[in-house]
């Protein structure tokens, strides 16, 4: 399981600040209000439907999808008992970058990208790991962590707002942007390695080498600035198909 704890730093610094600038008791009654909703079938219906995720509907797309991810599914089930009860299913979003994602307790979603670009075993490589995103407890976070952090993230930019207009602001709002920044894309970070190694643990380690050869070559890694390397949400390519080639 994935270390919670970045997490729950990222919570409470979020917490203090703002109920240090309001209420604690108001502040508190909200988050808690918002962290239930959260957890709700609505919230994750909801977050498919502003993001523009589809259910798969042609008959190409369930012909082709469909076998692939029944064929994972029944490989990691087995492994992992915990994905058993969770109803997962797979949708699509229009868009042609190569990726996929998954949040909620049965939200897994890949991109028409992926389905054009990608062969069948890359595909297979690419919804191993987003099972082991959900077998870690990654994708509940995921979905606490953006519905149950709306309020507190709308008044984050606000306070960004007001650090521009004042400059004493910037005082309080770098340091504490920065060190929101690093505690929760660490986790991220950490979370990929995770699900990697569920995808070898489960017998996909070979078609997770292959997919992220597949993205090597679509993605040019840069070097960049130290906020920018702080902000990543995933490692790197050839560190992650290192330790791949290593395991598997």
């Amino acid at each position: 399981m994935i270390n919670k704890w970045p997490y729950l730093l990222w919570f409470l610094l979020y917490f203090l600040l703002f109920g240090f600038l309001t209420n604690f008791i108001v502040v508190g009654v909200v988050y808690f209000v918002l962290i239930i909703f959260s957890l709700t079938d609505l919230a994750e219906g909801l977050w498919r439907f502003l993001s523009g995720i589809r259910p798969l509907r042609t008959r190409k797309e369930k012909e082709r999808l469909l076998p692939l991810f029944k064929e994972v599914h029944d490989e990691v089930t087995g492994k992992d008992l915990r994905l058993y009860v969770q109803n997962i299913k797979l949708y699509i979003l229009e868009d042609m970058e190569v990726n996929a994602f998954a949040f909620g307790k049965r939200t897994m979603v890949i991109t028409r990208g992926s389905i054009e670009l990608l062969n069948d075993d890359c595909l297979k490589g690419l919804i191993a790991h987003e099972f082991g995103h959900f077998a870690n407890g990654d994708t509940t976070l995921c979905l606490i962590a953006n519905v149950g952090n709306i309020l507190p993230s709308l008044l984050l930019k606000f306070f960004a707002l007001l650090a521009r207009i004042f400059w004493p602001f910037n005082i309080i709002y770098k340091p504490l942007q920065f060190l929101n920044d690093f505690i929760l894309f660490t986790a991220m970070r950490k979370r990929e390695y995770s699900a990697d190694e569920f995808a070898i643990r489960s017998g996909f380690g070979r078609e997770m080498v292959l997919v992220l050869y597949e993205f090597y070559t679509f993605i040019v890694e840069k070097p960049s600035s130290i906020k920018e390397q702080v902000r990543k949400t995933h490692p790197p390519l050839t560190k992650r198909i290192e330790l791949l080639e290593q395991d598997s």
